[in-house]
């Protein structure tokens, strides 16, 4: 997985949950979880790597990259991941 996105690949699309929050559709490549995960083990640096990502399940990235966009820190099973 890498968090680079290839414009020649599809763009990232939301899924419908199979069962929704009302805090669901306020989800998305903008706001998945800006906060630091870990509140008791704050560093001076850390990188937020949450976002859109290339995503190729358990193949192999083809020629022009992976084939699917992914939601991270979301899990491929959820639908907020836009995998579902």
């Amino acid at each position: 997985m890498t968090s680079s996105v290839n414009a020649a690949g599809p763009a990232f699309e939301p899924v419908e949950p199979v069962l929704s929050t009302p805090w669901s559709a306020q989800v998305g490549p903008g706001n998945a979880l800006p906060e630091y995960p870990r509140l008791r083990l704050v560093r001076e640096r850390w990188l937020n790597l949450d976002g859109v990502s290339e995503y190729a399940g358990s193949g192999a990235p083809g020629r022009h990259g992976y084939g699917e966009r992914i939601l991270v820190p979301f899990p491929p099973e959820s639908a907020l991941s836009g995998i579902g």
